[in-house]
């Protein structure tokens, strides 16, 4: 059973250097033991099912077959409806902790979503002895492993299987179900699908957790230019990436910010509401590890205060520093740069003012 389970695993390349897997699921025999439940959430019109067509049909994952949300008969759509539904594994035991081991959930899965990170939501939830969900990864930046989603609709790369990996260290002894749900929210913009493959709960030899090799570094910027900070890691194993600002998670968002999951965030004509202290949290399957703050500031004529918003305040102190000028014979507020500050320098300014009050 072992041998013809690793036989199984060894071309997806997942890591085994430990005791024999609690839970390997790749649908290809059906999916005993699992609960599909697409009335879940109230919305009774849910997709889940095993299929080889759709994304399933997809290299990148072990074909066949696949676990898909999406309807065959819709071009592989959600259609035009809401719709949810969840599905649960079978409950298993988890082994204890073991010293020199982590305890990992892997899998694949295969996303391709609306951009507006407020609709089509994707979560993987551990259901512990209490029997309460607890969210270990999610797409649209919802918490815990952030999951690659290819935000259907915009200019991200093609659609693809990527593999995801969660440290389950916390639930270690357990009984637990692992529940993967999606739920669109609306009826509009549902050309959309999920897909998930390739279950696997296994003691692994312990990694460290990922080390960040170079930081992403402040950054001044014009407004309304590409902006992108970086980071980049020592060792290359299965990560995933999940930026932050303010301390807020950000998502992709339609084109206008992109990589929120990846090591590089773009953030494509950059308004000024976007000013701020970035942080990226980096997770591998030895845990996860948070990089220093980057403070992003980007600059706009009209911010004359440079508070990362144009509003009245930077008009009462253009027009403060425009008589003192006028006393002065100073330039500050020569705005037009025609080497004189005067009433046109003003009127320039009140215009620009309007054009780009309030995020430039």
């Amino acid at each position: 059973m072992v041998t013809a389970l690793l036989a199984v695993l060894a071309p997806l390349s997942f890591a085994m250097p430990g005791p024999p897997p609690t839970l390997f699921e790749d649908f290809e025999s059906g999916a005993s033991g699992w609960t599909i439940e697409n009335a879940a959430f109230g919305s009774g019109n849910g997709l889940w099912a095993l299929t080889t067509a759709c994304s399933a049909a997809d290299a990148g994952h072990s074909q066949p077959t696949a676990m898909v949300f999406a309807d065959p008969k819709q071009n592989c759509t959600c259609g035009g409806a809401a719709r949810a539904g969840s599905l649960t594994s079978p409950e298993i035991l988890l082994p204890p902790a073991a010293a020199g081991f982590n305890l990992v959930l892997r899998f694949r899965s295969n996303l391709q979503t609306e951009c507006d990170p407020g609709y089509d939501h994707v979560r993987v939830e551990i259901i512990g002895d209490d029997g309460v969900p607890i969210l270990v990864a999610s797409n649209k930046a919802l918490g815990g492993v952030h999951l690659a989603d290819f935000g259907y609709g915009t200019s991200l790369p093609a659609p693809a299987w990527t593999e995801a990996a969660v440290n389950l260290d916390a639930f270690a002894g357990q009984s637990v179900s692992i529940r993967f749900s999606m739920e669109t929210y609306d009826d509009f913009s549902n050309d959309i699908s999920a897909a998930i493959d390739d279950v696997l709960v296994a003691q692994e030899a312990v990694v460290a957790p990922p080390q960040i090799a170079v930081q992403p570094v402040a950054t001044v910027a014009d407004a309304r230019t590409q902006v992108q900070l970086s980071v980049s890691t020592e060792v290359k194993d299965i990560y995933s990436y999940r930026w932050s600002r303010n301390g807020e998670r950000v998502p992709n968002s339609c084109g206008f910010i992109s990589g929120a999951d990846t090591a590089t965030l773009s953030l494509n004509n950059a308004l000024l509401f976007l000013c701020g202290e970035y942080r990226v949290e980096i997770f591998g399957p030895g845990g996860s590890v948070t990089s220093e703050p980057a403070v992003l500031s980007l600059l706009c004529r009209a911010d004359i205060n440079r508070d990362c918003v144009v509003n009245s305040t930077d008009v009462s102190e253009f027009i403060n520093l425009w008589f003192v000028d006028q006393t002065e014979g100073s330039t500050v507020t020569d705005f037009n740069n025609d080497g004189v500050s005067n009433s046109t320098d003003v009127s320039d300014y009140i215009n620009e003012w309007f054009a780009r009050s309030p995020w430039c």
